[in-house]
């Protein structure tokens, strides 16, 4: 309301490719406000705030790595940031009055604090959370045109690694084209092991029904389900 007090900290959540405009003038609106956003994308907005020439003492990035691939209203929960990595990403010129108050966001609502910078952020999350979004969507858009009875054997499995395909294709589409630099690497690296797996298996498929599969193609199968092994065994809980 128009008589309120000022409020010492705003924070935008927008799309990425929009994130930074909206962050600059909020920074304008309320020139006494730290300013954090919870974009998935930190290095395109930084971008974009140094080209608005924005007050980037009073910015710090922020992500909490929490939700689901619901969104909107009814997909809220209380406990949806309880436990949860929340990433904090200052700049050199953010103030440490700033970085303190988004740090205090956080542990605020029970999520974890960790520090890291816009490149380092953006790596990460291309790895853990973007790639495997196309990786879901890429599995789950063979299902549009199955038939009915192949998809009632569906279990557990095929909604594990779909769930997460259910996400917003505007959304999507603006994190995959702000955090480009740092998916493709990923992908080029998945492309490639499917790649090997595809040839594995026509090496086995032609082998026919009386022949021996080569061991060269057992041994690419076998690694690439090894691997995965060593993969998910990494994962925290």
């Amino acid at each position: 309301e128009p008589d309120d007090a000022p409020p010492a900290l705003v924070v935008v959540a927008a799309p990425p490719d929009v994130t930074g405009d909206v962050v600059a003038a909020e920074l304008t609106a309320h020139p006494e406000a730290v300013v954090t956003d919870v974009a998935s994308v930190k290095g395109a907005v930084l971008h974009a705030l140094r080209e608005h020439g924005a007050d980037l003492a009073r910015y710090v990035g922020s992500h909490p790595m929490a939700g689901s691939e619901r969104s909107g209203p009814t997909a809220a929960r209380p406990d949806l940031f309880v436990g949860r990595p929340w990433v904090v990403v200052g700049t050199p010129e953010s103030a440490p009055d700033a970085v303190l108050a988004v740090r205090n966001l956080a542990t605020d609502l029970v999520a974890t604090p960790l520090t890291l910078g816009a490149d380092a952020h953006d790596a990460a999350v291309a790895l853990v959370s973007h790639v495997p979004q196309v990786a879901a969507s890429l599995v789950a858009a063979r299902l549009r045109d199955a038939d009915p009875a192949a998809l009632d054997l569906a279990g557990q499995g095929l909604r594990d690694v779909t769930r997460i395909a259910a996400g917003d294709p505007a959304l999507w589409t603006s994190i995959l084209a702000a955090n480009a630099p740092a998916v493709l690497p990923v992908l080029r690296e998945l492309a490639r092991d499917l790649g090997a797996v595809v040839d594995a298996l026509e090496e086995a498929g032609s082998a026919g029904t009386h022949q021996a599969v080569p061991d060269g193609a057992l041994g690419t199968l076998a690694a690439t389900i090894a691997a995965g092994n060593a993969g998910v065994a990494r994962i925290p809980g």
